[in-house]
């Protein structure tokens, strides 16, 4: 069945996700066969789009190749450093804690890097004939973000104490 037409920037923000899922599958899910894959799935898209959030409020525009590299680097360095029994407990939550503390020590880092004039300007020669054309590469950063918004886990609400139970709380 063929897909609606969607916008171009949706569609290259969908490939960076299929790829990457499919690298985690292969590593971390025996190739998507195991059970826990299609149940960790959502919060593998979660993981995979927050650091579209960093780089949206700090309004840098990465190219969907560079920010595939950005996160398999981080999936190399939890292959090589990561601890195992977390990361097999539920890997989507390991996978978001270790992206967010590479970003919060290493942020000053890459905001620097990227919002340098140098990197400008060679991503603008690099890219001149495709931004005559499309801006998918700036709008594959607002999809990826929005899509880290959407699969964000719902809280549950916080139960209310009974106020006719008895309780052992003393004031003094």
């Amino acid at each position: 069945m063929a897909k609606p037409n969607i916008h171009p920037s949706a569609a290259v923000a969908e490939q960076v996700i299929d790829a990457l899922l499919g690298q985690i599958a292969r590593e971390y899910y025996n190739s998507g066969k195991d059970k826990r894959y299609h149940a960790h799935r959502r919060g593998l898209i979660h993981a995979i789009c927050w650091p579209a959030t960093w780089f949206k409020q700090r309004a840098i525009h990465l190219s969907d190749g560079r920010y595939r590299a950005i996160i398999e680097e981080r999936l190399a360095e939890i292959r090589i450093h990561g601890c195992a029994d977390k990361a097999r407990a539920y890997f989507p939550k390991y996978l978001l804690t270790c992206l967010q503390n590479h970003f919060l020590h290493r942020g000053d880092d890459i905001y620097e890097h990227y919002k340098h004039v140098r990197y400008s300007i060679e991503i603008l020669l690099q890219k001149l004939p495709q931004l005559q054309q499309n801006k998918t590469q700036e709008e594959m950063i607002d999809v990826l973000s929005q899509a880290h918004l959407i699969t964000k886990p719902v809280r549950r609400p916080v139960r209310r104490k009974d106020s006719k139970q008895l309780s052992f709380d003393f004031q003094v």
